[in-house]
C-alpha cells in the first residue's frame, strides 16, 4: 500500500485514502458524539477570532473556491473548531491554507476538521504552531542539522550567503507545502506524508535543495537564493519526479532527525 501510495492516490479516492492513512477517521469514530458540531458552540479567545477572520481574506486569494463568504464561513468554522478543540495551540498563521487546502480535496467539512486534527496534532513534530514558536525553532535546526549531513556543500553554501533556514523554510513547514508547490504537487505530498509520517517533509525538502543545487550554488546573495527557491517550487509540477526522486534519492534516517530533534529541544530549554 505504502508504494502504491508513494505513486499518487486518485483524485476520486483522495478524502477517503486521507481519513483513513492520516488516522482521521479512528479519531472521529472515538469522540463524543456530534463533537464538531459541539466546538461550534464553545466560546473563543476574541484574538484568535480576529486573526482567523483577517487571514480568511488571504488564504489563496487567486482560487475561485475562496473568493465568496460561504466558502469563507466553512474555512473560518473549521479554524475556530481546531482552535476550541486544541486550546494550548490555538491558532497559528499558516493553518489557514493547510485548512483551506483540506476542504478542496476532503470537502466534507467536518472530515476535513478531524484530517486537520490528524495532520497538526500527530503527525506533525509538537508544537510547531504554537505561539511560543519553540517548536518552529526546534524544527528549523533539525532541519540545519540534515542539510549539513546529506547535502553539506549546499549547507554551507547557503551559510555564507547569509541565508538561515528561517527565512526560507518558515511556508514549507508551517502551511506544509500547500501554499509553495502547485496545487496537486502538494497533494501528492500529502499523500505520502500522511501515509508515512513528518519524515517525508524533509525528504522533500532536501529533494527541492538537491535538484536545485547547481541553480542555489551558482548565486551568492540571499535575496536570489530565495527567488530561485521560490521559483523552483512554484514550478514543480512534475511530482512523478519529485517523489521519485524523494524516495529513491534521499535517504533521511529516523534516529538521525529523532538526535537531532531532542538535541534542538534541550537547546530550547536552556535558553
Amino acid at each position: 500500500l505504502k508504494r502504491l501510495i508513494r505513486k499518487g492516490v486518485p483524485k476520486d479516492l483522495r478524502a477517503a485514502v486521507w481519513m483513513a492513512t492520516s488516522g482521521a477517521r479512528e479519531r472521529k469514530d472515538a469522540a463524543p458524539r456530534k463533537y464538531y458540531g459541539r466546538l461550534q458552540s464553545l466560546p473563543v479567545d476574541g484574538a484568535v477570532e480576529d486573526q482567523i477572520r483577517v487571514d480568511l481574506h488571504r488564504t489563496f486569494p487567486e482560487n475561485d473556491r475562496w473568493s465568496n463568504p460561504d466558502s469563507h464561513r466553512v474555512l473560518e468554522r473549521v479554524l475556530l473548531s481546531y482552535a476550541k478543540h486544541n486550546p494550548s495551540t490555538g491558532y497559528c498563521q499558516g493553518m489557514n491554507f493547510v485548512a483551506a487546502f483540506l476542504l478542496l480535496v476532503v470537502t466534507d467539512e467536518e472530515d476535513a476538521f478531524w484530517v486537520l486534527c490528524a495532520l497538526l496534532d500527530d503527525i506533525s513534530p509538537p508544537d510547531i504552531h504554537a505561539a511560543d514558536i519553540r517548536g518552529t525553532i526546534v524544527e528549523y535546526g533539525v532541519l540545519h542539522d540534515v542539510v549539513a549531513k546529506i547535502e553539506p556543500k549546499v549547507g554551507k553554501h547557503l551559510e555564507a550567503c547569509d541565508v538561515e533556514l528561517v527565512m526560507i523554510a518558515s511556508k514549507w513547514l508551517l502551511c506544509f507545502f500547500t501554499e509553495s508547490f502547485p496545487a496537486e504537487t502538494s497533494a501528492r505530498v500529502l499523500d505520502a506524508m500522511f501515509s508515512e509520517g513528518f519524515k517525508v517533509w524533509f525528504r522533500v525538502v532536501m529533494s527541492m535543495l538537491m535538484m536545485n543545487k547547481k541553480e542555489l550554488t551558482r548565486v551568492d546573495n540571499a535575496p536570489e537564493i530565495m527567488q530561485c527557491l521560490g521559483a523552483s517550487f512554484r514550478s514543480m509540477h512534475d511530482r512523478d519526479a519529485l517523489m521519485a526522486f524523494a524516495f529513491k534519492k534521499v535517504r533521511v534516517d529516523r534516529s538521525f532527525v529523532e538526535k537531532c530533534r531532542a538535541k534542538q529541544e534541550k537547546a530550547q530549554a536552556a535558553e
